[in-house]
């Protein structure tokens, strides 16, 4: 579990707010580790900044979520990954 303590906040009850930005959202119960995405500029792409840590529903006064590095989701989703299997047709292949 990765806990680096960085984390963003937004006001969802507040959600058609202007501050709130053409992509405001809010959390529901059961959205615990959904992702968030941010747009960077730079690699004109969007990417995974971090996922839902808790929120207080449709009018709680915050969302919160946990902000992960970028190496760090990197390696999470390359070790849930089994490597690449090879089959040889002419050889017999063997799972256990």
């Amino acid at each position: 579990w990765y806990s680096g303590n960085n984390l963003i906040s937004s006001s969802p009850g507040d959600t058609y707010n202007k501050s709130q930005g053409p992509l405001a959202s809010y959390g529901q119960m059961g959205d615990s580790g959904s992702p968030l995405f941010a747009y960077d500029s730079l690699s004109e792409k969007w990417s995974l900044a971090g996922v839902t840590l808790h929120n207080n529903g449709v009018n709680g006064q915050k969302n919160n979520w946990l902000l992960l590095p970028e190496d760090y989701i990197k390696n999470i989703i390359t070790a849930d990954f089994d490597p690449i299997i090879s089959f040889n047709k002419n050889s017999k292949e063997h799972m256990s």
